[in-house]
């Protein structure tokens, strides 16, 4: 198993899966820290109520899972894994993929 750690988020990898985990209170702080919330007086203009964090996360874990972008129609989680697979596997050599150049 292999694990990754950045920015609050955690990725763990085994033979068979690839698991991804945001502890909710990350969430949340990713969420009053985001630039997109500021207030005219430097505050957080959105918080998430006491006792709706269940329901906040429930929320961004449906929309990230179902939700799609408006010009692919891809899932936000299908958007995220095209850009990664676009710019550090279509568009450079990976030792791990097999190209139509590699010879058998």
């Amino acid at each position: 198993m292999k694990k990754f750690e950045e920015n609050g988020f955690t990725a763990t990898v085994t033979d068979k899966v690839v698991r991804w985990e945001i502890p909710i209170a990350n969430l949340i702080n990713a969420l009053e820290l985001s630039p997109e919330n500021p207030s005219e007086d430097g505050e957080n203009f959105v918080s998430i109520r006491r006792g709706k964090r269940k329901d906040f996360a429930e929320f961004i874990a449906k929309a990230l899972m179902y939700e799609c972008d408006q010009n692919t129609g891809e899932s936000y989680i299908e958007k995220a894994l095209s850009e990664c697979f676009r710019k550090h596997i279509f568009e450079d050599y990976k030792e791990f993929a097999k190209y139509p150049e590699d010879e058998e």
